[in-house]
């Protein structure tokens, strides 16, 4: 159960990245600024395949819980 709160509570927080936060930071930014930022994070590694796989398992876990509970 505490598993299940912990999924909920990281879902609502990115949603309220992504409905919220982020808009605001677009608005708010200028050209520039978002592009420097845009920069900064194609310097980071993407994940390895492997840990890409685990996380669409995991989450296709998750949601399996989810629905039988």
């Amino acid at each position: 159960r505490q598993s299940l709160a912990y999924v909920t509570l990281m879902r609502e927080h990115i949603e309220k990245e992504e409905q919220v936060l982020f808009p605001m930071g677009r608005a708010t930014l200028t050209a520039e600024e978002l592009e420097e930022i845009q920069a900064g994070f194609d310097t980071i590694p993407s994940p390895a395949p492997d840990l890409a796989s685990f996380a669409q398992e995991a989450s296709a876990l998750l949601a399996e819980v989810e629905s039988a509970t």
